[in-house]
């Protein structure tokens, strides 16, 4: 999908510290696993840092999913945090 019309809300300058995680489920029954991939490339066309991690799963978090998404918070935002 193209994001032409959708205004930034940070400079692309800025854009480069808003790491983000994107977690798909590969049997998700409402958002097909193109439509995650995609988002990730629309991510980073505009200069976010973005991760994609897809997880045997529907359209939920499981609980690798959850741990996985802990691990990437504390490594993202907890360990600048503690290290600075």
């Amino acid at each position: 999908r193209d994001m032409q019309g959708v205004p930034p809300q940070h400079p692309a300058a800025e854009r480069g510290h808003l790491a983000t995680l994107v977690h798909h489920g590969s049997s998700d029954p409402m958002i097909e696993v193109a439509r995650g991939q995609e988002s990730l490339e629309q991510l980073r066309a505009l200069g976010v840092p973005a991760s994609y991690r897809e997880f045997a799963m529907g359209h939920e978090i499981n609980r690798e999913s959850f741990a996985d998404l802990s691990r990437w918070l504390g490594e993202k935002i907890l360990s600048p945090l503690i290290f600075s």
